[in-house]
């Protein structure tokens, strides 16, 4: 009976770890609230729409971009003229040691100086709340996953950090066919981690009116002058994004809760089928 009691134990323990493991993988920031210090985003044209929430809707055929107006880059060195930051509410506390960002051409400086990552635990609106994270390890894709452009793919590696807030610092833009890119654009952002606590619902609201070029320059200059708010876009998440049927994409937000599913089926089977072995011999024994 301790035999049995102690193959239980390590089979229950090894499906534990597998889902942990599995859960550590998927991308928490998809779906959730976007955040931005500049709300003015690029005029919408044939291309489509370039709305805060393109970033985390899970399709690299939409972006969230800037207008390049409101970015003021230098040509000599590459710096924005304002301060820029792009980030994600995950809406609860949760651990994450992984980030992803599919760029377009018109990305940020590919280094240290080209953009810091940060967290939040609580109040984000209070800039001394904010942290860097020391990255340990990058990796840089020149060609990025989306079919529609070309770009780059940063993936981040650091120690497991606990928060509910990530954003990133934009710093010094992206340097290509001789000339520093003046809009800032995302295809996606993606945080990997688990969730600690479950997600608040996301406040709906009308999608804002594009600011006036008065308002533009009222902000730029107090962004200049680093005293901007955290903003969280009012713009609703479209669920099935551009270029992706209902179908595709609810299989892609289902696949965890799928696999899941078939770890613990498999689990089960097993110790069924050890437990049927046990109760065999244990009858061969008695006759």
């Amino acid at each position: 009976m301790k035999k049995v009691v102690a193959m239980l134990s390590a089979l229950t323990l090894t499906l534990a770890m597998g889902v942990t493991a599995f859960a550590a993988d998927e991308n928490i920031a998809l779906g959730k609230t976007p955040m931005v210090n500049i709300t003015n985003v690029k005029t919408a044209d044939g291309n489509g729409s370039y709305e805060t929430t393109n970033a985390l809707d899970g399709n690299t055929d939409t972006r969230w971009s800037l207008s390049q107006n409101d970015t003021k880059v230098s040509q000599e060195d590459g710096s924005y003229g304002v301060e820029i930051w792009f980030g994600v509410d995950l809406r609860a506390r949760a651990e994450f040691n992984s980030v992803t960002i599919v760029w377009d051409t018109a990305g940020a400086d590919h280094s240290e100086e080209g953009y810091t990552l940060q967290y939040c635990e609580e109040d984000p609106d209070t800039e001394g709340n904010w942290k860097d994270i020391d990255i340990t390890d990058a990796t840089y894709d020149e060609e990025t996953k989306n079919s529609t452009s070309t770009g780059y793919i940063d993936t981040l590696h650091f120690d497991t950090v606990e928060a509910r807030y990530v954003r990133i610092v934009l710093h010094k833009a992206a340097y290509k066919n001789n000339e520093y890119k003046a809009e800032p654009s995302i295809w996606e952002f993606e945080v990997y981690g688990t969730m600690l606590e479950e997600p608040e619902e996301p406040v709906s609201s009308a999608a804002p009116e594009v600011s006036s070029a008065a308002d533009t320059s009222s902000e730029n200059a107090s962004s200049a002058a680093g005293t901007s708010s955290w903003e969280p876009s009012t713009v609703s998440r479209n669920t099935t994004p551009a270029g992706t049927s209902s179908a595709s994409q609810a299989d892609t937000d289902n696949s965890g809760v799928i696999i899941g599913i078939v770890l613990g089926v498999v689990a089960a089977v097993v110790v069924v089928a050890v437990i049927v072995v046990i109760v065999i011999k244990n009858k061969k024994k008695a006759a």
